[in-house]
């Protein structure tokens, strides 16, 4: 996503009339970003009462019931501390090439679509957040109306997984998020020195996560190894999660 458009009055985006997307007005002026909903550009999810709200809010045609308009189009959030590979895994899968990136000192949004096993074609939205500790607050209003978690961390970077594990659990076990899939991106598996699954599993207490199913995949984000089988895993949580909603709700 690059490039602002002067027109505040564009119509909104198909993928986002039936979500409960919050974008912040107020941000977008402040820094000379109109936002544009042809092209996505300048949007800022926030959840603040000065903000509104793109699409019904309070009907059934979002992330957390089963009767979405398609579950060939989800809406994904990539997290994970600072310098962990996240924008490396959002190009690879944009462009399925190595990006050169920068640490991301706010969001980058993509809509990707990516062929999965059994000949099915599915639409990303990711949101790539930065993983910096001042914009981990910020992680929230990411996650707010998301249908999957894609949650990165380093797997050289030993010292830092007990703070990945703070962030991982707290994002988690948020009252909006209690049940979303996490899919756990092990990037860097392809150096000598990364830690195994066995380790990182315990390091990151992923057992404890709760109520959200999770998978523990391992990548190496500069050649894409492993992406691509970890989005089919998250894809297939996210359905059977679904399952689960429309069963509950046909019992009330």
């Amino acid at each position: 996503m690059s490039g602002y458009c002067p027109d505040q009055e564009r119509p909104v985006p198909h993928w986002l009339r039936n979500r409960p997307v919050f974008y912040c007005i107020r941000d977008c002026v402040s820094r000379a970003r109109a936002p544009c909903f042809t092209c996505e550009a300048g949007l800022v999810p926030c959840g603040e009462d000065i903000c509104f709200k793109m699409g019904n809010g309070h009907s059934e045609q979002n992330s957390r019931f089963p009767n979405l308009p398609s579950l060939h189009s989800l809406h994904i959030a990539i997290l994970g501390l600072d310098c962990a590979g996240k924008t490396t895994v959002l190009y690879r899968l944009q462009f399925n090439e190595f990006v050169n990136t920068v640490p991301t000192k706010g969001f980058n949004a993509e809509k990707v679509k990516v062929s999965l096993g059994g000949s099915r074609t599915v639409t990303f939205h990711f949101w790539d957040v930065g993983g910096q500790e001042k914009l981990r607050p910020l992680w929230k209003s990411y996650t707010r109306c998301t249908d999957g978690i894609v949650f990165v961390v380093d797997s050289v970077d030993a010292e830092r997984m007990e703070e990945a594990k703070t962030e991982l659990h707290k994002i988690t076990k948020l009252s909006e998020n209690q049940g979303v899939p996490v899919l756990v991106v092990a990037n860097k598996q392809d150096l000598r020195n990364s830690l195994s699954l066995g380790e990182i599993e315990k390091m990151l207490a992923l057992r404890e996560l709760g109520a959200s199913p999770w998978h523990l995949q391992p990548t190496c984000a500069i050649i894409g190894e492993g992406l691509l089988e970890g989005l089919d895993r998250l894809h297939d949580m996210i359905v059977k999660r679904r399952k689960m909603l429309r069963q509950q709700k046909r019992k009330r």
